[in-house]
């Protein structure tokens, strides 16, 4: 299949997902629950929450440029979630770089210094640690509890 069809194909696909099956995956990315609104009006304005804030403006910036509707973007959101390249494999290594350097991560502080969040994971004791990377290019693991996003 070409680019095109690959990409109708996934359109149709997530047409397909019920509303009430993706909701609740909407408001977990969003942090805010939207349930109670309009699934065919506008999304409302979200405020500050704890969720992923690169995830959460994400979601918000797509459903503004896109004008979709809380079932759109909840379909979007409930459908197939992951990331799709199509191309050759050097396009594909290209854009895959490209999704890390400018939305597959977050801008945080770590000891007064700017650094770039690549991954949060739970830690065996219930907190938290992060594998950040300083503008220098330098990348370290942290506690969760050094890292202001």
């Amino acid at each position: 299949l070409g680019h095109c069809s690959l990409l109708l194909l996934l359109l149709h696909l997530d047409s397909l997902v019920h509303y009430d099956s993706s909701i609740g995956s909407l408001n977990g990315m969003l942090g805010y629950d939207v349930s109670g609104f309009d699934p065919d009006g506008p999304l409302p304005e979200i405020p500050p929450t704890n969720a992923s804030q690169s995830a959460r403006d994400r979601l918000v910036t797509i459903a503004r440029e896109r004008k979709l509707t809380i079932r759109q973007l909840a379909q979007r959101v409930g459908g197939f979630g992951g990331l799709s390249f199509v191309g050759t494999p050097a396009s594909i290594a290209d854009e895959m770089q490209t999704w890390l350097d400018e939305e597959g991560s977050e801008k945080c502080i770590v000891g007064g210094e700017a650094a770039t969040l690549l991954l949060l994971a739970p830690d065996y004791d219930g907190g938290q640690k992060g594998l950040v990377r300083f503008g220098n290019g330098e990348e370290a693991v942290v506690g969760g509890s050094q890292i202001t996003r």
